[in-house]
């Protein structure tokens, strides 16, 4: 389930408490940026007039691209670029002038730094500003995958003899990661160190968040292992990128740089193990997540912050220490923490996902023993949680709670479901599971996105074959974890059910679910679902798509548009087709 939607298994006064919160920190910082405007005018730069005008143009291009996209009218539109912008590393974000170039390389250049030769204290406070302004508002753009505009901003800039601090360069390279456009990215990257900026962890760390997006694994490892002294690794790019391994499924590549921690001189923490724990079960490696949790509970892994002959701490002294196990001095056990509640409920909750993992992972190999073992392992965790943490956590930020209690919902639910599946395997009320039909049902393509086929073109013959069959194949794509189309395919032994979906965990989870219900007619596919979809609507089929993001529908609206699933073959013939079109609507 996505961040921030609402789940009806919370108790309703922790998401009041939660926005009642929330809404008093906006008052807050508008009442201190008030404040701070009255008294530091010189600061700002007044340009809300301007801001406005750009806004007004900007909705009225956006309002007249979607009506262009979804007229149906042989699939023209104003912005070609925005129909399919993020299948070629681009997407639409309404920009009025669709001529301007994304292309780093294409910049104008300006100075290493900026001088104060010549320069007033004035005329250098007021560059300041202006350059703080302009980050902001790339920092917006994004944000909201406003790549074009963020990248007028930044010339705009430096055309005003300004000198882009590295912070602006941060952020303009978040949006092209955010819009999936990791070639500008990279180009931009080069671009920071030919001008004398270079990349701290922050851009490195973003880089590889832009890799998970588009799920390349080699190109990650190649970034990773690529940083060295003064900018090393740490603890966050280890993690985004073995996030990276487990969007695509690459175990191998996740182990090597877990072995390589040591080597880069960081300590694994809770969101490593979790990781390399849904990795291992997702593998069936069973004995080697075994291991793993042995060697948490021993500390195995811990370096500094148990070995005496590195100092003492002055933080953990003092009460608390922000940087965990990756310290580089000695944390005293005796010294009572602040934190010490969260951080053994953090403890807990990951012993707690890597026994629900284990468990996972022994219920589909058929162990039922070793899974209502782990599940009791898991039980125990949560226990210790409940009993002893409970109060310490009032101190936390509700968010943070908020999030890390859906989490636990959600791991309780897992155990019942795996619960529920070993004793149906106990009692004999179900046949222990064959991997290998299953595995035989499976096919795993890339978790990149592909191109999209061109206009005019046809289905091969083995593609035809599909819709021609006498079983009925019903497409589900993107279902998240399948528990709607398992049951479905349950439900309906007529039909054959496939369930698609890009991410490679997510096929996992819902090959998992199929595995747990014994269905033998339910197939589960990773890989990209507009090139399969491409051929898996018959002529005379549809397609529904139900979503609660009314600009992702645009967005899906442009990019369907542009592909032949919705206009006739003939049409170029000059005979007499039917139309087609597409549309966005609202459901109650």
């Amino acid at each position: 389930m996505a961040k921030r939607k609402k789940r009806p298994w919370l108790d309703a006064s922790v998401v009041r408490n939660a926005r009642a919160r929330d809404g008093e920190k906006a008052r807050e910082r508008r009442e201190r940026e008030r404040a701070f405007r009255e008294k530091c005018p010189e600061r700002f730069v007044e340009e809300e007039k301007e801001r406005e005008s750009e806004r007004e143009r900007d909705a009225r291009a956006r309002d007249g691209d979607f009506k262009a996209s979804t007229s149906g009218r042989g699939g023209r539109r104003n912005d070609r670029e925005g129909a399919d912008g993020r299948r070629k590393g681009h997407r639409g974000d309404g920009s009025p002038d669709d001529s301007f170039s994304t292309d780093p390389r294409t910049f104008p250049t300006h100075a290493t730094f900026q001088t104060r030769e010549g320069l007033s204290n004035d005329a250098v406070e007021w560059r300041r500003s202006r350059v703080e302004a302009v980050t902001k508002d790339i920092a917006m753009c994004a944000r909201h995958k406003q790549l074009r505009r963020a990248c007028r901003a930044f010339v705009q800039l430096i055309e005003d003899g300004m000198v882009p601090s590295p912070y602006t360069y941060a952020s303009l390279l978040n949006a092209y990661v955010n819009t999936g456009s990791m070639d500008g990215a990279e180009a931009l990257m080069e671009r920071m160190s030919e001008v004398g900026c270079a990349p701290n962890v922050v851009a490195y760390t973003t880089m590889l968040k832009g890799y998970m997006l588009v799920a390349d694994v080699d190109a990650a490892w190649r970034l990773l292992e690529g940083m060295k002294h003064p900018v090393a690794p740490d603890i966050r790019a280890v993690n985004t990128y073995i996030r990276v391994c487990v969007r695509c499924g690459s175990l191998t590549m996740a182990r090597r740089a877990f072995e390589r921690v040591r080597d880069w001189d960081i300590v694994p923490d809770e969101t490593t193990h979790r990781l390399m724990g849904r990795l291992l079960a997702q593998g069936l490696r069973c004995d080697e997540l075994k291991s793993l949790i042995k060697s948490v509970k021993k500390n195995e892994h811990l370096r500094w912050t148990v070995d005496p002959s590195f100092g003492h701490c002055q933080f953990w002294c003092a009460g608390k220490c922000e940087r965990g196990a990756n310290c580089r001095f000695y944390h005293d056990p005796s010294i009572e923490q602040v934190d010490a509640s969260a951080r053994e409920t953090d403890v807990n909750d990951m012993l707690a996902h890597l026994y629900v993992n284990h468990a996972h992972a022994t219920a589909m190999s058929g162990d039922v023993k070793q899974c209502f073992k782990s599940l009791a392992k898991a039980a125990e965790s949560f226990a210790q949680d409940d009993d002893g943490n409970a109060a310490g956590l009032k101190d936390r930020d509700e968010r943070a709670e908020l999030f890390r209690q859906t989490s636990r919902d959600e791991l309780k639910r897992e155990m019942k479901r795996i619960k529920a599946f070993a004793e149906r395997l106990k009692n004999g009320e179900q046949k222990a599971p064959n991997l290998d039909e299953h595995f035989a049902r499976s096919l795993i393509f890339s978790s990149q996105i592909l191109q999209p086929p061109e206009r005019g073109s046809t289905s091969s013959e083995e593609e035809s074959q599909i819709e021609e069959g006498r079983t009925r194949v019903e497409s589900r794509s993107c279902r998240r974890n399948g528990d709607w189309a398992v049951a479905q395919a349950a439900t309906d032994d007529s039909s054959d059910w496939i369930s698609l979906e890009l991410r490679h965990d997510r096929v996992y989870s819902i090959f998992s679910r199929a595995v747990f219900s014994g269905a033998s007619n339910f197939a589960a596919m990773g890989g990209d679902a507009a090139s399969f979809g491409y051929h898996a609507v018959s002529e005379k089929g549809g397609l529904v798509i139900f979503s609660d993001n009314h600009r992702y529908m645009q967005s899906l609206a442009r990019m369907l548009a542009g592909m032949d699933l919705f206009s006739s073959r003939d049409a170029d013939n000059g005979r007499h087709v039917d139309r087609y079109f597409l549309s966005v609507g609202k459901v109650a």
